[in-house]
């Protein structure tokens, strides 16, 4: 295919506010976060896009550059020399011309005293000579609508998931698709698609083949792992957000090509461009967010350890855009929101790394055995930090990352956010009644946990209801379809832990209210729901399976609400026991993705239930 310009249209730039009113997102983040060193004399966030741009391309790909550029040169990739490799340069001998010493066909290069990096050529690594034929194939599935799917790409998500550097982006496509990696080009196309009608020009087009351009992201993905770069993370990252397909799988490639890459490393004052410093940040802390919610959803333990992540907090001076990039068309996202989202999804996963490692480790599944009919406390010890810090976090939240903080033709990400944590506190609730389950619990203090267990519940399915078009369709992290996923799961064991029929026909209720709710916006265009959706039919299935007659007379209780123009399951309805305990602890996920691991169920639901353990 011929190679021509697929430069994407410059974004309508937005005035620089003009009242003292409005709120600076650089000191909320800051807040927050501590700040890092910059080694680099110019920074591209302080230099107007068009300025910066300018520079880039004067400068991009000068030898100087190309030298100072780590993770993105054009022909080269590079291999993190850990502390045990044994390679010293001053014992290694040969140097090049940059005084560099030579390690067969790549040269080390040291970025301070004690990080360096083996240099490596591309040419001859394997499928290094079919790339041009993977980018014509790529680009002939999206032709003649490659630059359109670029803009849409940052008009939507780049904002909420800022793991490319724009203004280098931009400049190289300006010239030629042949200048990206192939699964970086595959996966961005692919996520666009999902926005195809948010164009007034694309919806009268027929839209690509999604299934041809995945598998072709895929492909050439696993090819890009034997010459990585910094792009293959985020190439690998952008698959995840658009499919769970093999979730873990390559979550753990990613993992180890990170390492590979050197992103767990700190790299503040590490002698490379400014830009790259920040791009390394929001990439590495991308990754950790992936390990720690893929193992939350799969049930497998987290592969990042903390005593080898040394990764600084993200500052303002970390993104490579500002409200001078704000695109102001509608149906888009808004930037300095984005870099807030992106900034508190990072802390509430460090809160939920924590939750996984204190409360669902082998060597905790150990304590909790030892500790027998003391193994609630046991839990309750170890989830009342955990629950301050998560009350902390949601304390700390700006009004722009509200439920109700939308502009009018804006969308709005923030409740991906909220979504989160919400899975969040139900992992801490879980793995509290699953310790209660387990063992022999005071009859009030049973009560009492499943009270507050409740009250999550409730709030999850009451968010869920009160979703809005424009939330809805904004970008959601991938782990909001495993996060809807296990809060249904968490209602179904709610449903089998109670001892009291009452209760349990109120969740059987909150169920089919959590059901509808679902439905209703997977039906709207929220097709990331659909997962869900169907597990929590398979689950409910079991329930009916275990009272046939219970549960029929249940659904026709349900149809006849609807011919009167009532959602099925009133979520208002209080439960026999249940008065919300705001103060109390709230918890998780036990060591299987199996929803129903570790409990002692109710005795008239266990022949029903015990096919799917």
């Amino acid at each position: 295919m011929e190679c021509t310009s697929v430069e994407s249209p410059k974004p309508r730039k937005k005035k620089a506010p003009q009242s003292s009113t409005v709120p600076d997102t650089g000191a909320v983040v800051s807040e927050m976060v501590s700040s890092s060193t910059r080694t680099s004399d110019v920074s591209p966030h302080n230099d107007s896009s068009d300025t910066y741009s300018n520079n880039l391309r004067a400068s991009s790909d000068s030898p100087e550059a190309q030298h100072e550029c780590l993770g993105l040169q054009r022909q080269h990739h590079c291999r993190y020399i850990g502390p045990t490799c044994g390679i010293k340069p001053s014992i290694i001998g040969l140097m090049n011309g940059n005084q560099e010493p030579i390690l067969g066909n790549g040269t080390v290069r040291g970025f301070n005293a004690t990080d360096m990096f083996l240099i490596i050529p591309d040419e001859g690594t394997p499928d290094y000579e079919i790339e041009t034929k993977d980018l014509d194939e790529i680009e002939a599935i999206v032709s003649p609508h490659g630059a359109s799917l670029i803009d849409l790409f940052f008009r939507v998500i780049h904002g909420s998931y800022p793991i490319l550097h724009k203004p280098l982006y931009l400049f190289r496509s300006g010239y030629c698709y042949q200048n990206f990696s192939p699964p970086l080009l595959a996966s961005i196309y692919l996520l666009a698609l999902r926005y195809w009608s948010y164009d007034a020009e694309l919806v009268d087009f027929a839209k690509p083949n999604a299934v041809e351009l995945e598998h072709l992201a895929r492909k050439t993905v696993l090819n890009d792992f034997q010459r990585p770069k910094l792009s293959t993370i985020a190439a690998g990252l952008f698959i995840l957000q658009y499919s769970n397909t093999g979730s873990a799988e390559l979550t753990a490639q990613l993992i180890s090509v990170g390492f590979g890459l050197g992103l767990h490393a700190d790299a503040s004052n590490w002698n490379i461009q400014s830009w790259e410093i920040g791009l390394r940040k929001r990439l590495g802390w991308a990754l950790y967010m992936q390990d720690a919610w893929s193992a939350l959803g799969s049930g497998r333990p987290r592969l990042i350890s903390t005593t080898n992540w040394d990764v600084q907090p993200l500052t303002h001076d970390d993104f490579s855009e500002d409200f001078m990039d704000e695109n102001e068309r509608e149906g888009s996202s808004e930037v300095e929101k984005g870099k807030l989202l992106f900034s508190y999804m990072i802390s509430l996963t460090e809160i939920l790394a924590e939750i996984l490692e204190s409360m669902y480790t082998m060597q905790v599944e150990r304590e909790l055995k030892a500790a027998g009919s003391h193994g609630v406390e046991l839990m309750l010890q170890k989830a009342k930090p955990l629950q301050i810090k998560l009350k902390e976090w949601l304390i700390s939240l700006p009004p722009s990352l509200s439920i109700a903080g939308m502009q009018g033709l804006k969308l709005s990400s923030a409740a991906s956010l909220r979504l989160d944590y919400l899975a969040t506190e139900v992992t801490i609730h879980r793995r509290i009644l699953m310790a209660a389950a387990q063992g022999t619990t005071d009859s009030r203090l049973w009560e009492v946990l499943q009270s507050a267990a409740s009250a999550r519940f409730t709030s999850a399915i009451e968010f869920v209801q009160s979703l809005k078009p424009q939330q809805l369709m904004s970008f959601w992290y991938t782990a909001s379809k495993t996060n809807l996923d296990l809060i249904g799961a968490f209602g179904i064991i709610l449903c089998a832990t109670t001892k009291s029929p009452d209760d349990r026909a109120c969740f059987i209720e909150k169920l089919k209210a959590y059901r509808w709710a679902l439905k209703v916006n997977h039906l709207a265009g929220a097709q990331f729901m659909k997962p869900a959706l169907a597990s929590l039919e398979a689950y409910m299935k079991v329930l009916a399976a275990s009272k046939p007659g219970y549960m029929q007379q249940k659904e026709n209780n349900n149809e006849a609400s609807q011919v009167e123009g009532t959602a099925p399951g009133d979520t208002s309805q209080s439960m026999s026991h249940a008065a919300t305990h705001e103060g109390t602890i709230s918890p998780y996920i036990a060591s299987s993705d199996d929803p129903f691991f570790g409990i002692r169920f109710s005795p008239d639901l266990f022949e029903g239930l015990q096919t799917l353990l």
